[in-house]
């Protein structure tokens, strides 16, 4: 007698977001009801709720989050545990997919800025109150977000406190921001959350002409003494390259400056196939500039390597003119989600951004403003000491005391 068992990971709960009790079938509406609190859904909301139980505690109904330190789901009030089967296949998208790919559905709930435009995805119910770029409160969203869905996700590696820790460090480094500044400086707002990233493959041959130059040192004889010059020689190059370019990374939102985004840089090793369940406590961003137009700067950063190989090749320093035309074979992309951990502060009516990189590394960018009296104080001091040295250096009689210059070194730290 053979019997089929049914796969305990088939069966589909749905949790009540009011008290996390799990829901039973209500027959009279044909949607749910939670036998403990009331609270009811419809069909169409119960099927999300399925759709989105992926993060739910099985041992008391809570939404877990991503524990980045053990790379698992962790139930913060129970304490039970889920492994993510994380995959490497890594598959690159050739750019006549784009259309094709899959849409970003299913497990996720959007909230968009009403000041900066911003719009973030979250994992269930856990939705931020207070946009992360500019403090303006969130407003709820449809259930889906636009665009295509990422397929390469890194995910954090550090944890908030972390975070906050970098976060610190950074701050007090700022000699000439505000003191009130610091003060205020709000470490609670610090939010992980994941950002988009184009990155683009290309085999590309080069074909190139133009006119490099090249500075050399000559020496001549002027009324009778030898001197050496320098000079810079121009002369006519041409010829083929080949190259192979690999992760070309390109900003592919618009609320994190393309400067901080290119100096964030991260392992290949890190790259997972991405999956829902890495959002689970944390937000990300969808793109806001389309493959296409990511393509042109990829394109523009392959011809700034392309040329600094072609200034190595013939020994050359300058550029009076280059041509060069680039031929793509096999030209592909991926939708990366990268880990930040972001804070703004408000201050006199601006919003001062720092970015924190969530794999660790100790990587902080960001800006603060400039105090007027830090700065002023600092010319004075930097006036006091060059007329000290001054002091030192010369003698009453207007000779240059090397004693002094001694003792002025001994005061240096080592």
């Amino acid at each position: 007698m053979s019997g089929r068992k049914d796969n305990p990971q088939s069966e589909i709960k749905s949790f009540c977001l009011n008290c996390g009790t799990q829901m039973e079938n209500d027959h009279s509406t044909g949607g749910l009801k939670c036998p403990k609190c009331g609270a009811v859904k419809d069909g169409r909301n119960a099927e999300t709720e399925k759709r989105v139980n992926i993060t739910k505690c099985e041992g008391c109904g809570a939404t877990m989050t991503f524990d980045p330190k053990e790379g698992i789901l962790k139930c913060p009030y129970c304490g039970n545990t889920r492994k993510i089967e994380a995959t490497r296949d890594l598959r690159e998208r050739d750019f006549s997919e784009f259309d094709k790919a899959e849409k970003w559905t299913g497990n996720i709930v959007t909230v968009s800025c009403p000041n900066c435009g911003a719009v973030e995805t979250y994992c269930e119910s856990d939705v931020a109150k207070v946009c992360p770029f500019c403090k303006t409160p969130m407003v709820l969203g449809k259930d889906d977000i636009q665009g295509v869905k990422p397929n390469v996700v890194v995910p954090f590696k550090i944890n908030a406190d972390e975070a906050l820790g970098e976060c610190k460090k950074w701050i007090k480094k700022r000699i000439f921001a505000p003191h009130k500044f610091k003060k205020s400086f709000n470490f609670d707002s610090v939010k992980g959350i994941y950002y988009p990233i184009w990155t683009f493959d290309s085999n590309v041959i080069t074909d190139y002409s133009g006119t490099l130059g090249r500075t050399v040192t000559r020496t001549r004889t002027r009324n009778g003494k030898t001197e050496t010059y320098t000079t810079t020689e121009y002369f006519p190059v041409s010829g083929q390259m080949f190259d192979m370019f690999d992760d070309i990374a390109v900003n592919a939102g618009s609320f994190v400056e393309d400067s901080d985004v290119d100096a964030m840089t991260f392992s290949q090793k890190d790259y997972i196939d991405y999956s829902d369940e890495y959002l689970a406590g944390f937000s990300a961003t969808g793109y806001t500039v389309k493959p296409q137009d990511a393509w042109v700067k990829a394109e523009a950063k392959m011809k700034k390597i392309i040329e600094r190989e072609i200034m190595r090749r013939h020994n050359a320093d300058t550029v009076m003119s280059l041509d060069m035309r680039l031929f793509h074979e096999g030209r592909s992309f991926k939708y990366m989600l990268v880990p930040f951990y972001v804070s703004a502060v408000r201050w006199n009516k601006k919003i001062y951004k720092q970015i924190i990189k969530g794999t660790g590394e100790q990587k902080v960018r960001g800006k603060t403003p400039l105090s007027p009296i830090r700065i002023g104080i600092a010319v004075l001091l930097g006036l006091g000491l060059l007329g000290l040295i001054i002091y030192l250096i010369m003698t009453g009689d207007g000779e240059v005391s090397f004693d002094a210059i001694r003792r002025l070194v001994s005061l240096l730290p080592a």
